[in-house]
Parts: C-alpha cells; sequence; structure tokens
C-alpha cells in the first residue's frame, strides 16, 4: 500500500493537495491529511504524522511524507520513486539552493519503505526539521530543483520534475511582509494552479 501523509495547519491546501495527488497517482494510495493546530512546530507535526504511520503500516508499505503545500505534478512520479526505492533507503528533495542545509534531506517530500524506520532531526537555530542522517548522502536520492523559470531563489521549486513545492504556503505573514519576501507570487498560483506550475516549469 502507498501511505501518504501530510500535516496541515488549516484547511488552505488540502483540496488542491488532493486534486493533483488524485490526478497523477495511478495506483491505489491511502492519504492521510493531519491537521494541527496553529504554532505547531513542523518537527512536532512531522512525528505526529510517524506516530499514525505507525499504527496503519505493514513492513511492505511505501510512506511518502509531503509538507502542505507539496504535491506531484508528473503522471510517473510514483513510478520514478519506485524505481529509485529499489537502490537506496528512501528519496527526498534535497535543496541545493539552501546552503546552510544542501547535504540534508528535506520533509517537503520523503518517500521510504516503512520497514526502513526513518527518524527525523532539527537543525540551526530556528530548529528545521530533516531526516536524521541525511549527511550521508550514499543511502538517499536527492531530488533536485528543475526550475526552468524560477520566480525566487528558494519558493516555487520543482523538484526532479515531479513534486512541486510552494514553499511558506502556510506562513502567516502580512501582505506586506509577503511582498518583501517574494511571496507575492502566490497570488498568481492560486488563479489557475496548474497553469501557474505549467508556466515555471
Amino acid at each position: 500500500m502507498i501511505r501518504i501523509i501530510s500535516p496541515h495547519l488549516g484547511d488552505d491546501w488540502k483540496s488542491v493537495q488532493l486534486k493533483f495527488i488524485k490526478k497523477y497517482t495511478r495506483r491505489e494510495f491511502d492519504l492521510y491529511q493531519y491537521s494541527v493546530p496553529s504554532g505547531t512546530m513542523h518537527i512536532t507535526a512531522i512525528n505526529r504524522c510517524m506516530k499514525r504511520l505507525d499504527k496503519v503500516c505493514k513492513a511492505g508499505d511505501i510512506c511518502i511524507l509531503l509538507d502542505s503545500d507539496a504535491f506531484p505534478i508528473h503522471p510517473d512520479w510514483l513510478k520514478r520513486v519506485v524505481e529509485y526505492l529499489s537502490r537506496v533507503k528512501y528519496v527526498a528533495v534535497q535543496r541545493l539552493e539552501a546552503s546552510e542545509a544542501k547535504r540534508l534531506a528535506h520533509p517537503c517530500f520523503v518517500a521510504w519503505k516503512y520497514s526502513v524506520g526513518l527518524k527525523f532531526a532539527v537543525h540551526g537555530p530556528k530548529k528545521n526539521p530533516h531526516v536524521r542522517g541525511s549527511e550521508n548522502q550514499r543511502v538517499w536520492k536527492g531530488l533536485h530543483r528543475t526550475n526552468k523559470k524560477p520566480l525566487h531563489p528558494r519558493l516555487y521549486s520543482v523538484y526532479g520534475d515531479i513534486i512541486y513545492h510552494h514553499g511558506a504556503g502556510s506562513r502567516d505573514v502580512s501582505r506586506e511582509s509577503r511582498f518583501k519576501e517574494g511571496l507575492s507570487y502566490g497570488e498568481d498560483f492560486w488563479k489557475n494552479p496548474a497553469e501557474f506550475i505549467r508556466r515555471i516549469r
């Protein structure tokens, strides 16, 4: 079974995430969109998701963790992930564009066989989460940014041509701050998500 789990602060991203997962996933899957209270630390939300997986998963299941603002955008995404997992322990976004964490597996997208028993840790002053032990890059496959038309150094990203990650999608900031931080392109996304992603690919 394919077990997809995603922590959500509120309901803003649930429907669009579900739409893209249904459109591009060609195998049976179980999706659990886990609602967490506002202010919950990212690592706490992830660990709650992991506890949920422990309750439902069997040894042969494939687990996929997605940030609320991340989802597949390619019809062969799952086929590719399964192929990668035949050679490595897990597949994850690797944000080479983030110099302070470019060697680490980012939890906006991580896929692994449940039997591997993945764990998460934090790094840096902001306690950003990552897969524990991902400094050893020989055991995992990193999905790198493939945008042909990047709008921002870190946000609105396509990874491995199969996963879209909006970035800061659940961040509660003022309109003025959104423009200052380069988040305002997100307004274009909500007009037509599929067209927005097509343009940046």
